[in-house]
């Protein structure tokens, strides 16, 4: 990563190898001055959970994507969904990522 060879840096937690690679690509980017905003790519809740955990951990954060299509792979999987809260989603201090899976409407997918 050279000095001013980017501006931004957007991984994915789903593409880039989960919440601890990603720690280390913002790390590496804050090192530089680099800010990073999370990449949501299509995935579940869990996927964005896992997201705002590591984005909210980090010091560099400049902002976190959050899709807007709440379809049942995001809030319908999960028992309480993400909501926002004066322009900002309520991270929850419960242990893991914070979620309860809803496992009635995760069975609707067992193929």
């Amino acid at each position: 990563l050279a000095s001013g060879a980017l501006d931004l840096v957007q991984p994915d937690v789903g593409r880039a190898g989960g919440i601890s690679e990603c720690s280390r690509i913002s790390t590496l980017a804050d090192v530089y001055g680099v800010p990073f905003a999370p990449h949501v790519s299509t995935g579940t809740a869990i996927t964005l959970a896992a997201t705002l955990q590591w984005a909210a951990s980090a010091a560099n954060l400049f902002a976190c994507e959050f899709p807007l299509d709440q379809d049942l792979a995001f809030n319908g999987a999960i028992q309480q969904p993400f909501a926002f809260v004066d322009d900002c989603i309520e991270i929850s201090d419960k242990p893991g990522l914070g979620i309860e899976l809803d496992e009635a409407a995760l069975r609707r997918w067992k193929v």
